[in-house]
């Protein structure tokens, strides 16, 4: 039986190592990440702090909204696109920086564990060379690769280093969401 030439090439693929990416060029990646998302969702967190702010305090600055169309129409006829957009500027350097500090720090925890575990499958499989019952060790993905419990602290200590770098950067976002159009 002849495999078909599709599944041929999918199988060659699959035997090509995976190339690990650096944690410069995953925080430049989750930077721009950031930045894109914030240019896309930028009005409804505007939308969310002032309807957040007013039906917690009272805030007399902000006027009532029945809702989230309410108020993206009554803030884009009252302050134009600039009012849905107010106080971007902080929000592209906070989400920039928090994101660039997480997949800097997620990507360089998991290259840190991956090159330990070689490193200890590396001694495993000299020792068992050396040993009477010389049987190779043939090391699977998942023998040299990362258990999810490794991704999760991995993605927990990432998350706790962008919140504490760049936590101070998300205050003017806020405070410029609430100011009135002058």
């Amino acid at each position: 039986m002849t495999t078909p030439r599709s599944q041929a090439g999918w199988r060659r693929k699959l035997d090509v190592p995976v190339q690990q990416i650096s944690p410069t060029a995953s925080a430049l990646a989750g930077a721009g990440a950031g930045i894109c998302s914030t240019f896309l969702l930028y009005p409804l967190d505007t939308i969310k702090i002032r309807i957040q702010v007013h039906e917690a305090s009272g805030f007399n600055n902000v006027p009532y909204y029945r809702g989230t169309w309410d108020a993206m129409r009554t803030i884009f006829l009252k302050e134009g696109i600039h009012g849905l957009y107010r106080g971007s500027s902080a929000a592209v350097i906070a989400s920039a920086g928090s994101w660039g500090v997480y997949w800097y720090a997620y990507s360089f925890l998991k290259n840190v564990i991956s090159s330990f575990n070689e490193n200890r499958l590396l001694r495993t499989s000299e020792q068992s060379l050396t040993s009477k019952l010389a049987t190779p060790v043939i090391a699977s993905a998942q023998e040299i690769g990362i258990s999810p419990l490794h991704l999760f602290w991995s993605s927990s200590a990432a998350s706790a280093a962008g919140i504490l770098l760049t936590n101070p950067l998300w205050l003017p976002k806020t405070r410029l969401q609430l100011e009135k159009n002058k």
